[in-house]
């Protein structure tokens, strides 16, 4: 007998089962023991109760109420079509986002990839669906998404970035190609490796969690982690120079030079993004506007009497952190610093040489 919903529910909301994955002694063990062998039906539907009441523990959240979870089934449901093509619907920011987390380990058991999309400034979550084990998600300027992959594991995409996931059923692996950036948690799997290929470095794991970020036009490519061990390999000689990371390590690939740098990182500066933070630590005026407009989904147009200036040529110092602020409130410090004037209409930004007495020069 195939696992339905309802089977899975009625374990779910089982104080008795609950305490069995949770905390068990030796009379509830010895309860669910019989029941297992004198309910072979229910086994399947039992351990996928189990996988979902670990990860809701395990993020300290719980249940929503039956009727709040199956109207969250029927959407689910409801969002893949017949020939499994992924649609979508979208529900407030400010609903419980303890909700999102039940659909996601729902969509995990019915067999889908589960895409969740925030949009800055912007009431509205996305959330799309699709069964495939092979897929192509790109994440627009001013958003960020994250994926949960068939497996459970977890894709954080940061704005302006792309990745293509494919099972390799003949390597009994599972792949990924990244363009831009993107926090990792994968599920271990001793019989699968799971790859990211970038446009240089290929990043090796069988369960762990990382940072890369390989935006295209960017000099740099890194690879941070957080957890795990990761092996990395050159595009150009996969069979040489194999550099292992451990917890805190970093790997830094510079394209132009093709020279790649191993050392310790800061998780408050790389990992910033994943907390909606934006950091700057010593970079320029070009790097900021690149940053804002990706993270912000605008187009700055700047005045050419600026780059004229040497200040916004040659400077290289610019700091700041910024969790949660609108593209004003960061704007303000910024030309203040610099000394300009901007102005912005929908999604479009003028920055002109500050002609008033007050700038910096």
């Amino acid at each position: 007998m195939a696992k339905s919903k309802e089977n899975v529910e009625e374990f779910m909301y089982d104080d008795s089962f609950c305490k069995l994955v949770i905390d068990p002694d030796a009379e509830t063990l010895e309860k669910w023991k019989r029941y297992r062998q004198n309910n072979p039906d229910k086994v399947e539907a039992m351990e996928e109760a189990k996988q979902i009441v670990l990860m809701l523990r395990n993020d300290s959240i719980g249940v929503e109420p039956d009727e709040r979870i199956a109207s969250v089934w029927q959407k689910l449901q409801s969002s893949i079509d017949e020939n499994h093509k992924p649609k979508e619907f979208s529900i407030k920011k400010n609903s419980n986002w303890k909700l999102w987390k039940v659909a996601a380990v729902i969509a995990l058991l019915i067999g889908t990839v589960f895409i969740l999309t925030e949009i800055v400034n912007d009431p509205e979550v996305e959330i799309k669906l699709a069964k495939a084990n092979q897929f192509t998600k790109s994440t627009p300027m001013g958003q960020k998404t994250t994926v949960y992959l068939p497996d459970g594991s977890q894709v954080m995409m940061n704005a302006g970035s792309t990745i293509e996931y494919y099972e390799d059923q003949k390597s009994n692996t599972r792949k990924l190609i990244l363009e831009g950036e993107a926090f990792f948690d994968i599920k271990r799997d001793t019989l699968r490796l799971f790859t990211v290929n970038t446009e240089n470095i290929n990043t090796t794991v069988l369960g762990t969690s990382f940072n890369i970020r390989a935006y295209k036009g960017e000099n740099e490519i890194e690879v941070a982690l957080v957890s795990g061990k990761v092996s990395l390999t050159n595009n150009s000689s996969p069979s040489q120079n194999i550099i292992a990371l451990l917890p805190n390590d970093m790997v830094s690939y510079r394209k132009a030079e093709k020279t790649i740098l191993k050392s310790n990182f800061d998780p408050e500066k790389v990992l910033a993004w994943t907390d909606k933070t934006l950091y700057f630590e010593d970079v320029n005026f070009e790097q900021l506007m690149v940053t804002l407009e990706r993270w912000y989904g605008v187009d700055f147009v700047i005045d050419n009497d600026l780059w004229k200036n040497k200040k916004f040529i040659e400077r290289k110092d610019y700091r700041g952190k910024y969790k949660n602020k609108s593209l004003e409130t960061v704007l303000e410090a910024v030309s203040f610093s610099y000394g300009f004037d901007f102005e912005i209409d929908n999604k479009t930004v003028r920055i002109n040489l500050l002609k008033k007495k007050g700038g910096i020069n």
